[in-house]
């Protein structure tokens, strides 16, 4: 298993290949480029991650975490969640 395989939205694109589009996974394993792809989804998934938390957070900041790390905590998983929603939607499963 090459390395690329360690990583999170690599593994949905590839489930994603398998069972939504096998002629594609075909495709890219007989032209060896599967890896690749792999490589290419998941750099921009990351790229994007960071784009739209940044955007995210400039829209609605978060709260102090000094004074409640609770509710920065809370409000940052759930940005963090929707960013991956939006990701899976524009770059994995796409």
């Amino acid at each position: 298993m090459k390395p690329v395989l360690n990583n999170r939205y690599a593994r949905l694109r590839l489930d994603y290949l398998k069972v939504s589009q096998p002629g594609h996974l075909f495709a890219l394993r007989a032209n060896n480029e599967l890896h690749q792809h792999l490589k290419e989804i998941s750099d921009q998934a990351y790229q994007r991650m960071e784009v739209l938390m940044s955007q995210m957070l400039e829209k609605t900041p978060a709260p102090d975490k000094e004074q409640d790390m609770m509710a920065w905590v809370g409000f940052m998983n759930n940005l963090k969640a929707s960013a991956e929603e939006i990701i899976l939607q524009e770059i994995v499963y796409s």
